[in-house]
């Protein structure tokens, strides 16, 4: 196969769901992306339409062929990527699904999450274990269904393939898996135990593949012709991959509706506190685990301040920050659907501390800017704890990692430098790297778009200095005491 082959790539996140075409020197000959609409109907729900989803893959994978000029017969690869843990369940003759989509940030199961971690099983409110059941239960006769192999569940990925294959791929990678609440690491299978605690059918479960694997191909009626599905990976590994540098430490930040830090740890599974073990890629004896840990409420954070009012829109609330220099003792904990790592306490609310009358919107759009980065240093800190390894830098990439002020913040938060791609669509790039290797592409390494480097933060600032503006946010935040 030619190395100036395409690939064409699907992320299917939580606010869009964007598609591109990509050549085989890693550089994005056509995008498209279409926004995703998030309902929430209760208290602690979050959801989102699955068909609707499915139509925005169809428009963005039209768009990117469009945009690029290409034609399918010019792909040798498919490569999906998405959000994990939002959990799908759907008719497995005609792919309709069967409830809205519940979002990796619906909390409306925290006691079941709670009532299976006593149990004995490793399992967070925002994973599919804590959820499953409810969305069975919400459709009628949904378990006797499920036992009679009429519905089937995954997260986007297995959806996605599902409905790309015309129902012949039903199958989602370890990556994915591992975030699923569902996955054994050690056994490298789904947990026959937790789905015999839950009464599950292991039939309604997609077949675990290989992060890079052939698992099937698109039917030829959607894009008129059958290209194969290489690869199926999880969004925030598929960020990590796309650095193209197995090496154990290696650190990623990825800036979304969530902040996600991940460290590589290659084949050795780690545990740190508030984190459970994840498959970087690959399967059996060929897998790569990572580390992560989350700010759940960090892009989202900026968003809800506009919502507010307290800006037109993130880059005026960009703007705003960088009219101080410092936030005027405002604090801010982004705790707005709960705290994640290290501290995995979900019924923890947002806060703003240090307010006067003299606190401007600039005040409080850079306490905003500062707390997820601080909450970011609480979470590398976690890791470098039970790896071992400090970073010599933090690559960055998503929407938010565009702002210079935010990531110079977290450049002096952080202490080390902050590397920005030239291409910020990391996740994208690292679903076509992983089918581009499928399908037997050789890509290049080093100078290829994917590594490409378009700036470097410096820490600026003393580390005395840096430690006592953490120490005085934590003490703000009331961390010190619950860290």
């Amino acid at each position: 196969m030619k190395s100036t082959a395409n690939v064409l790539a699907i992320d299917v996140g939580t606010t869009s769901t964007r598609a591109a075409l990509v050549d085989g020197r890693g550089r994005v000959l056509g995008r498209a992306a279409a926004r995703s609409t998030l309902t929430c109907p209760g208290p602690g729900r979050v959801e989102q339409d699955a068909e609707v989803l499915w139509r925005a893959v169809l428009g963005t994978l039209h768009g990117a062929f469009a945009d690029a000029g290409v034609a399918a017969t010019d792909v040798a690869a498919v490569g999906i990527t998405g959000q994990r843990a939002s959990t799908i369940v759907w008719d497995r003759s005609t792919g309709t699904p069967l409830a809205p989509l519940m979002s990796w940030q619906d909390l409306s199961c925290v006691d079941r999450a709670t009532e299976l971690t006593h149990a004995g099983y490793v399992v967070f409110p925002q994973t599919s274990a804590a959820k499953l059941e409810a969305l069975l239960d919400r459709i009628p006769q949904g378990r006797q269904r499920a036992h009679a192999g009429e519905i089937v569940w995954g997260n986007v990925d297995a959806y996605v393939a599902f409905r790309l294959s015309g129902g012949t791929v039903f199958a989602t990678d370890t990556s994915q898996a591992s975030a699923t609440g569902y996955y054994d690491p050690f056994a490298d299978t789904w947990n026959a135990a937790l789905l015999a605690l839950q009464g599950l059918p292991a039939a309604m479960f997609p077949r675990l593949c290989g992060t890079e694997e052939v698992v099937g191909y698109t039917a030829s009626s959607l894009l008129g012709e059958r290209i194969p599905i290489a690869a199926i990976v999880a969004d925030q590994q598929s960020a990590l991959i796309a650095r193209d540098s197995p090496v154990v430490g290696t650190t990623k930040i990825t800036f979304g509706t969530s902040a996600t830090c991940d460290v590589d740890t290659g084949p050795e599974i780690r545990l740190a506190a508030g984190t459970y073990p994840m498959v970087l890629n690959g399967r059996g004896e060929g897998r790569r685990f990572c580390l992560e840990g989350m700010v759940i409420t960090a892009g989202a954070t900026l968003d809800w301040l506009v919502t507010l009012g307290l800006a037109p829109s993130v880059q005026a609330l960009d703007r705003e920050a960088a009219q101080v220099p410092d936030s005027g003792g405002v604090s801010m904990l982004p705790a707005l659907q709960g705290l994640g790592t290290p501290h995995m306490s979900p019924e923890r609310r947002g806060v703003f501390a240090g307010l006067t009358r003299s606190s401007t919107r600039g005040h409080l759009a850079r306490a905003a800017l500062e707390s997820v980065a601080f909450r970011c240093r609480e979470i590398l800190g976690a890791m470098r704890t039970a790896t071992g390894v400090a970073p010599d830098a933090v690559h960055v990439d998503g929407g938010g990692a565009v702002s210079d002020l935010w990531m110079q913040i977290h450049a002096d938060v952080l202490g080390v430098p902050v590397v920005r791609p030239v291409e910020r669509e990391a996740t994208l790039l690292g679903a076509a790297l992983c089918a581009g290797r499928a399908a037997g592409l050789r890509w290049p390494s080093g100078d290829a778009a994917f590594c490409a480097t378009e700036r470097v933060f410096e820490p600026r600032g003393s580390d005395a200095g840096r430690e006592s503006r953490f120490d005085a946010w934590r003490t703000a935040c009331a961390l010190t005491e619950a860290g």
